[in-house]
């Protein structure tokens, strides 16, 4: 990410570092199995939402790109289609 894309992130509202006033913290992929809620930040493109495992199956309450939460049987088929490498903020 270039500086001015950082920037622009920043004033944008979309810092990740926000997310910490919240008592969230960078977490790993363990973390947020063992929680079974969090939020991915993808920091490329300045866009969060919150993942929740739900009755056995992982559900992504991406807004901007569903109109409704979203269901995954698995963290791998949730991880392959939504998180990808993106930060992963757990409380």
């Amino acid at each position: 990410m270039t500086a001015e894309d950082a920037q622009a992130l920043v004033l944008g509202g979309n810092d990740p570092g926000a997310l910490n006033l919240y008592g969230l913290q960078e977490g790993s992929e363990k973390s947020l199995r063992q929680k079974g809620q969090g939020i991915v930040a993808n920091v490329n493109t300045g866009h969060f939402f919150a993942v929740r495992k739900e009755n056995g199956k992982w559900t992504s309450y991406d807004s901007y790109n569903h109109s409704a939460p979203k269901k995954y049987n698995s963290f791998e088929e949730l991880k392959k289609a939504e998180i990808g490498n993106s930060p992963l903020y757990v409380m």
